[in-house]
């Protein structure tokens, strides 16, 4: 509902000086909708008492998100913080495979669609 309303509200509430901030939340929505297909598989490997493993996934995360955004910030200002927060996506088949290795094939066919389709309506709705 956010996504939709945020080129009104943002001005409103927080005055025409903060739509900048619009382009970092397009990402972060994305990377929300990422996060949220793989929340079960890291639960899973919290369940099966992998936090080595998780605490690596997470270090690799970090990295990436902190590193794209530090690389980009003189480039593309502030933008540069979403786009970390989107590259840091790529360690997610990393998760998939070290929960797929202990416990068998995952099937996110279905998941998978829909986040296709979610992300695809997050990315036409207009920035601002």
């Amino acid at each position: 509902m956010f996504t939709i309303a945020r080129p009104w509200f943002v001005p409103l509430v927080f005055g025409k000086r903060w739509l900048s901030v619009l382009i970092v939340h397009l990402f972060m929505a994305l990377g929300a909708l990422a996060h949220g297909l793989f929340d079960m598989e890291v639960s899973g490997l919290c369940v099966l008492r992998q936090t080595g493993s998780l605490l690596g996934i997470n270090l690799v995360h970090e990295c990436l998100c902190r590193g794209a955004a530090f690389l980009g910030r003189r480039g593309i200002g502030l933008a540069a913080f979403g786009w970390g927060e989107s590259s840091a996506v790529v360690s997610h088949p990393l998760l998939h495979a070290m929960l797929s290795r202990r416990i068998g094939p995952l099937r996110l066919g279905v998941a998978a669609g829909w986040a296709i389709r979610f992300g695809g309506a997050v990315l036409v709705i207009p920035p601002g």
